[in-house]
């Protein structure tokens, strides 16, 4: 428990290598601390590492099937960082379907589903973003871009990060979302992982 919290510590400092070896270390004690493979698939994120990445969120859902959620909005961001939005799209369909109130996810699949190609699903996916939350301005740019796209316009924009996050199961009700699927940013990792107050839970994962 005491490499894993390193690990959250180092990955919120961006300390992206050194997080993975505390994350490994953790691994090493106990290969079935599901925690730590699934902080251990953040850092691969953000080292750009996204195959490895995708292989470890795996073997977290496994040990923790409860992790469902967050394993398939973060595989989602994998696939979408490589340009694999038939891939990402479904994900972030499957992650919106276990957890649907989270305005910047919905963004997130709207710029998958422009990029792909299907502007009125971005349209649609936009429109629910604004609906959980009435003018937020990423949302807004990324219709105002699918529209244009859909009038024939060819209109570029850089929408600003979002602010809303996903919660770890349970425990959490909002985590900061992540920039653009087109631009790899630094995906969140969940408040109660790293929580002393919730012991209890960190207890079930290190059984696991």
């Amino acid at each position: 428990m005491a490499w894993g919290g390193k690990g959250v510590a180092l990955y919120n400092l961006s300390r992206y290598d050194q997080a993975l070896e505390a994350f490994d270390e953790a691994i090493a004690i106990n290969p079935g601390y599901a925690k730590a493979w699934y902080g251990k698939g953040l850092a691969l994120y953000g080292l750009g590492r996204y195959e490895e990445s995708l292989a470890a969120y795996d073997t977290a859902l496994r040990i923790y099937p409860e992790y469902g959620y967050l394993v398939y909005y973060g595989k989602a961001q994998d696939y979408a960082a490589m340009g694999d939005y038939a891939q990402a799209i479904p994900l972030f369909d499957t992650a919106l379907t276990l957890q649907p109130q989270y305005p910047g996810v919905w963004v997130e699949k709207g710029d998958a589903m422009a990029a792909s190609g299907d502007y009125q699903g971005a349209i649609a996916a936009y429109d629910k973003a604004l609906s959980l939350e009435p003018g937020f301005v990423k949302a807004e740019m990324g219709k105002a871009a699918a529209e244009a796209n859909l009038a024939g316009a060819v209109t570029t924009t850089t929408a600003p990060v979002m602010t809303t996050v996903p919660p770890a199961p349970a425990e959490v009700t909002t985590l900061p979302t992540a920039a653009p699927v087109t631009t790899r940013t630094r995906a969140p990792f969940p408040l109660w992982a790293a929580g002393a107050g919730l012991l209890a839970a960190l207890i079930l994962l290190r059984r696991r």
